[in-house]
């Protein structure tokens, strides 16, 4: 593999997720705009807000390691080189920096959905 293609990264995580990917990029998509409108709405990040979305980052990049440890072949023990390291790295963070957005947009609109009531 010379060239790198999203196509066929987009394959092999259809073929490892199956219905699961398209469940996560409902997900993705779905975050993506209500955090846009929060930040619209609220003119910026509340700091204690982020502090406490942070918190639940670190079990969105548990989560996101555990999903990968289930649907792959390999597991974290079998973790060899610097490259396993590196990708284990970055599941986890894109867990964590997923799930804390999640998390933050959620707790913002409940909190603004508390204000109006």
């Amino acid at each position: 593999m010379k060239n790198f293609d999203a196509w066929t990264m987009f394959y092999v995580l259809h073929e490892m997720l199956g219905f699961v990917l398209w469940v996560l990029l409902a997900l993705v998509m779905l975050c993506a705009v209500l955090f846009a409108a929060l930040l619209f709405r609220e003119n910026g990040i509340i700091a204690g807000r982020w502090k406490q979305s942070q918190a639940f980052g670190l079990l969105g990049g548990a989560g996101a390691l555990a999903l990968v440890t289930y649907v792959s072949a390999s597991g974290l023990p079998r973790a060899g080189g610097p490259i396993d390291w590196f990708l284990i790295l970055a599941v986890f963070g894109v867990g964590f920096i997923g799930s804390a957005i999640f998390f933050y947009s959620i707790a913002g609109w409940l909190a603004w959905l508390r204000r109006r009531a």
